[in-house]
């Protein structure tokens, strides 16, 4: 069951179980959709894409794995079930499939996951699809302890894709990162994923046929140096956010950097740990 196990592989976080049903909530008011972390994003309204990007949205379902089928075999029929609709979306985006280059953008205040792709390593990258995110806990911050519900923000890439018995399908983060375990002390935490299930510990949760097309789209990337990344930010608003006496500013004015070479060339920047634990975009 998989209820039974969600305590065991967020250990960044302590929540009570989940209730037995997996059926999908409501989406919330417009109030209740702040930036509190249980909800999901509303279908009625979808942010207007950015000049120039090609996007399909893509909410959450109610569609639900079957927990009968073999986790050895799980990966093989979600690429079976999928395909055709992610080569569909590439397609449609006039991206090559398998694409060479695969990055997963994430905002946490917008409850929305970009999966931006490009035919040629190092070629500029277009925008394959958008998904609402299901569920995201925490608040707008980096994940600094083990249990402080923090989805991290900084950037990443995918370790690895794995069947799981709790959450269908996941992809493991690469937190904590260098800067992570600089600034997160001797317990930043860990085992931050993307994963299925639509319920969320300190992770990022999709609904299960979402979280199908995910795979389908990260394990398809093969030979050297192949790689999903993967940007959190807290918000598009990032400009606006750094404006403000948060304490994390400074963090933020450093995300922003990465961001908004992002938005003016389209392709995939070098982001490294510089001096004092800060992020530093290199050449």
């Amino acid at each position: 069951m998989r209820s039974l196990a969600l305590f065991l592989l967020c250990a960044s976080c302590q929540l009570p179980a989940p209730p037995a049903s997996r059926a999908i909530p409501p989406p919330p008011t417009a109030d209740a959709a702040a930036l509190s972390g249980e909800h999901v994003q509303p279908t009625s309204e979808a942010p207007a894409p950015p000049v120039g990007a090609k996007i399909t949205t893509r909410m959450p379902t109610s569609w639900n794995g079957d927990d009968s089928e073999p986790l050895a075999e799980r990966g093989k029929l979600a690429v079976q079930r999928r395909r055709p609709v992610v080569e569909q979306l590439f397609d449609d985006a006039d991206v090559k499939f398998p694409p060479a280059e695969l990055l997963l953008r994430a905002f946490k205040a917008e409850k929305e996951l970009e999966v931006w792709a490009s035919s040629a390593r190092g070629g500029e990258m277009t925008r394959v699809a958008t998904y609402g995110i299901c569920r995201i806990s925490g608040e707008l911050g980096p994940k600094r302890r083990e249990g402080d519900l923090q989805v991290p923000e900084g950037f990443y890439r995918i370790d690895y894709f794995w069947p799981d018995p709790s959450f269908w399908l996941s992809a493991k983060v690469s937190y904590p990162n260098p800067l992570d375990k600089q600034l997160g002390g001797g317990a930043p935490g860990g085992d931050i994923m993307i994963h299925g299930d639509c319920a969320s510990i300190g992770c990022i949760s999709l609904s299960d046929e979402r979280m199908e097309e995910l795979w389908v789209m990260g394990t398809s990337l093969t030979g050297p140096g192949a790689a999903v990344s993967v940007h959190i930010f807290p918000t598009r608003e990032l400009a606006t956010l750094t404006e403000t006496d948060s304490p994390h500013r400074a963090f933020w004015q450093d995300l922003r950097l990465a961001y908004d070479g992002f938005e003016r060339d389209r392709r995939l920047p070098n982001v490294g740990v510089g001096f004092k634990g800060r992020y530093e975009l290199r050449d």
